[in-house]
């Protein structure tokens, strides 16, 4: 197989962290996975997490400030970071509502909480802002076309990163040279109050070959299940995510993906 060219979009919680440790973190795992697997690969990883505290840095207070979902005012949730607001009760109220029944080892509430609350925030700044979407759309296209002309042959994107990769397909497709494959990895996308408030609608399977979504049973943010039932033209598989407490790591799903062979599968 000749050099696979590998564009890998981070998931959500990076906003406080360094950008040349994100984008050397994620790029790492990639590369050391493809590796494993005989692969040779050439891999960019652009970092956008910073974006989501840049276009939202009042609202955040607010989002922290949450303390339970009793009493939230609704004249709170109109305009500016009611918007965010909204979204964060929509998908927490789901989320209560369908919780994952059996975790392969249990983990203490506080971090279940945490966990739940980054991830909630950071969805919800995405899909409610506007500048900040484009912002980040930015990042991504920018990376994409440093690949040239053909553009990546694999699209790898994680968590966050799958809902940014589907408004990126969605909305500047027709602009950009559609890879090979498509890997998402521990997707938020069977949420409801997610899917309604996405972009634009996916009605031609995102106009890759071949699409492929895995999740851990126990991964608390991609709900510990699949996402085909909601969309055509991607396929599930279930693999093992070591990673604690979350069973939400990116190194762990793109290493899993490598072990299971879906890397060929993909590009072929």
């Amino acid at each position: 197989m000749a050099e696979l060219k590998v564009l890998s979009i981070h998931g959500c919680c990076m906003g406080d962290h360094p950008a040349d440790r994100v984008s050397g973190g994620i790029r790492r795992a990639t590369l050391n996975a493809l590796k494993a697997g005989g692969i040779d690969a050439a891999v960019k990883a652009p970092f956008y997490g910073s974006l989501l505290n840049a276009y939202a840095r009042g609202e955040i207070g607010l989002l922290e400030s949450i303390a339970g979902l009793e009493g939230v005012d609704e004249e709170s949730l109109v305009g500016g970071p009611g918007a965010i607001l909204e979204t964060y009760v929509d998908i927490s109220q789901e989320l209560a509502a369908e919780p994952i029944e059996e975790l392969r080892l249990p983990i203490p509430n506080f971090v279940r909480e945490w966990a739940m609350h980054t991830f909630m925030a950071d969805v919800s700044i995405y899909l409610a802002m506007k500048r900040a979407k484009e912002a980040i759309w930015g990042v991504i296209t920018s990376a994409w076309n440093e690949f040239g002309p053909s553009g990546p042959d694999l699209v790898v994107a994680h968590s966050l990163g799958t809902v940014v990769a589907w408004d990126v397909f969605a909305k500047l497709g027709s602009g950009l040279n559609g890879p090979k494959g498509l890997l998402m990895m521990g997707s938020p996308l069977y949420l409801g109050a997610v899917r309604t408030k996405m972009s634009a609608a996916i009605t031609d399977a995102l106009g890759v070959e071949n699409w492929i979504h895995i999740y851990d049973d126990g991964d608390l943010i991609a709900g510990g299940r699949g996402i085909a039932g909601h969309y055509a033209g991607v396929v599930d598989v279930e693999v093992e995510n070591p990673a604690f407490p979350t069973s939400h790591d990116f190194a762990g799903y793109i290493r899993a993906a490598v072990k299971n062979d879906l890397i060929g599968r993909l590009v072929a």
